[in-house]
């Protein structure tokens, strides 16, 4: 099953609303908690990788609204044409 366009952008703040929790709870334990340098440095790693994968949702995410936009406005344009064509032929 294939999945609309706003379906799509819905996932993606989805994940991206994931991803901010979790920086969250990374941010809080490394100002808060006292940890080895090794467990130290594996947060900063997933930290690092959750902030390139919010990144390339973002991107993504714009790329779809793109796509949502022109898809509304083709839309609109077919609306507008067989508007202009009832009016013309079959409103008289």
């Amino acid at each position: 099953m294939t999945s609309t366009i706003v379906t799509q952008i819905e996932d993606i703040e989805k994940k991206i609303a994931s991803y901010e929790d979790r920086l969250d709870s990374i941010d809080r334990s490394l100002r808060l908690r006292e940890m080895p340098s090794q467990e130290r440095e594996d947060l900063l790693e997933e930290e690092k990788q959750i902030k390139r994968d919010v990144q390339e949702c973002q991107q993504q995410l714009k790329s779809l609204r793109s796509e949502n936009r022109k898809t509304m406005l083709v839309s609109v344009v077919v609306l507008a044409v067989v508007y202009l064509v009832y009016s013309l032929f079959w409103s008289k």
